[in-house]
């Protein structure tokens, strides 16, 4: 919807009329959770009539969370089932460029508050642009989100290693730190296991991966990821019996932004 915006203020004649069409427009996208574009997928050009028309109040706060991960890892589908967005979701390609949603709740004091929440491209496929494009892409995520979400299909690997990476890079090249208290996940996503065990295993797979490419200090120094902050998920259809612990398995987080 982002494009149809920045279209609409671009060839209208009269751009007052059409900026107050649009910022109504963009209002009921916001109402409805409408998914709208803010980076240009064609252009990769940031589509600055969607800041213009958003119009966010700055007394209002607003938690950003977004993901970020191979194509088909099942990102759309995830942010779709944690927030109820209405991200486009399909097999293959299916996002292209940068997508936003926003959801509305009440905060502390009952005060107004937001969640946008961020579905972005796939990344390290044979349709995904090139290296740099992966770097820019999660270089922007780790600027603006609260909350990133490193989304993989399947058991930790080396292409999963190379994201974290990726991802610790961006944060250590930050000349200052635009959001504090940042979180950063990974979601193994259609798994077989999901038990705690799978998490330890995972946690020490991607350890090696990041010794074989000399990031051995990636995990504890920059991001902070631990047993705690991976999430392996199930496949669909797929019977599982939690047990006991099964509380330990929730995808929650306590933490003050």
């Amino acid at each position: 919807m982002g494009r149809e915006i920045y279209y609409s203020f671009k060839h209208a004649r009269d751009k007052q009329t059409s900026g107050t069409y649009i910022n109504s427009y963009f209002q009921q996208l916001q109402r409805t959770s409408q998914p709208f574009e803010i980076i240009d997928g064609d252009t990769l050009q940031f589509v600055s009539e969607v800041e213009r028309a958003s119009n966010f109040d700055e007394d209002c706060f607003t938690l950003v969370v977004s993901v970020v991960g191979p194509q088909s890892a099942g990102k759309s589908f995830i942010m779709n089932y944690l927030f109820g967005t209405l991200f486009l979701s399909a097999s293959g390609r299916c996002t292209k460029g940068v997508y936003g949603s926003v959801l509305t709740y009440k905060g502390p004091e009952n005060k107004d508050c937001r969640i946008l929440v961020i579905d972005t491209e796939g990344i390290q496929s044979t349709e995904a642009r090139d290296e740099k494009f992966d770097r820019q892409l999660i270089f922007y995520m780790i600027c603006v989100s609260h909350v990133v979400l490193i989304c993989n299909s399947g058991e930790m690997n080396t292409a999963m290693a190379e994201i974290v990476k990726l991802a610790a890079d961006a944060k250590q090249n930050l000349r200052e730190e635009i959001i504090t208290n940042q979180s950063v996940y990974i979601i193994l996503n259609k798994m077989t296991r999901v038990d705690e065990q799978a998490r330890v295993e995972s946690v020490g797979q991607l350890r090696r991966e990041l010794i074989e490419i000399r990031q051995q200090n990636t995990l504890n120094d920059v991001l902070q990821i631990d047993v705690n902050n991976i999430f392996p998920l199930g496949q669909a259809f797929q019977t599982i019996n939690f047990g006991p612990s099964s509380e330990k398995n929730v995808f929650t987080a306590d933490k003050q932004f």
